[in-house]
């Protein structure tokens, strides 16, 4: 029972100061709660993430999301861009992941939060793996 209340001490902490939280676990990194807490601040980070400059591809990003969400895009419209021949559309993740996000909301700041849920999620796991391997060896 305390070891669980410890660990919910950890994510509290988050939510009132994230970067102190994410040096603390980085320092800790062998806590089974550092790699929960490294994902959370990519979600963080995402979120926040500020644009700055119209060449970036995070505005390329937010402007897709706009469009999307302003206007009566549809599924096949996004896999037809996919089939079509010298379309170059090759980022089928992201691509979809606005279109599911634009269906809610035009907010640039929800679809980086995902975008840090999703790549936080398979950094913070690969990276942790590494780690224990190394324990292991």
């Amino acid at each position: 029972m305390l070891k669980n209340r410890d660990n919910r001490s950890y994510y509290l902490l988050f939510f009132i100061w994230p970067f102190a939280m994410l040096i603390y676990a980085i320092r800790n990194f062998r806590a089974h709660w550092a790699s929960n807490i490294f994902w959370l601040f990519t979600i963080f980070f995402g979120f926040t993430y500020v644009i700055i400059g119209h060449e970036s591809d995070a505005s390329r990003y937010k402007d897709q999301l706009v469009t999307m969400s302003n206007s009566n895009y549809n599924i096949q419209q996004l896999f037809s861009q996919y089939l079509e021949e010298g379309g170059g559309e090759l980022d089928i993740a992201q691509r979809l992941l606005t279109f599911i996000i634009s269906k809610f909301t035009e907010d640039f700041r929800i679809l980086f939060a995902f975008f840090g849920l999703f790549m936080g999620y398979f950094i913070s796991r690969y990276v942790w793996l590494i780690i224990n391997k190394v324990e292991e060896g």
